[in-house]
């Protein structure tokens, strides 16, 4: 709405949950300061995954999210 107005300069949060980007506040307007759950990365390969495929992950209860081929660049979920 503010942003609509062309009066909203940014947004500051500390929340991880990525609500405001549920809300509609644009990402380059959003400075998240505890980092969020919007995207991940593996601290082994460097490999980037989406929100959905950690998830999965963690709901099916993989020990290493990282080790997923390139569907996991891609954010897909590696069935194996």
């Amino acid at each position: 709405m503010l942003d609509d107005l062309r009066i909203l300069e940014r947004v500051y949060t500390q929340n991880i949950d990525t609500l405001e980007r549920l809300a509609g506040i644009p990402p380059e307007k959003l400075v998240e300061a505890h980092g969020s759950f919007g995207s991940s990365t593996c601290l082994k390969c460097g490999n980037q995954s989406s929100l959905e495929y950690l998830r999965g992950c963690l709901f099916s209860n993989k020990t290493d999210p990282g080790q997923a081929n390139a569907k996991n660049k891609a954010g897909g979920v590696d069935e194996s």
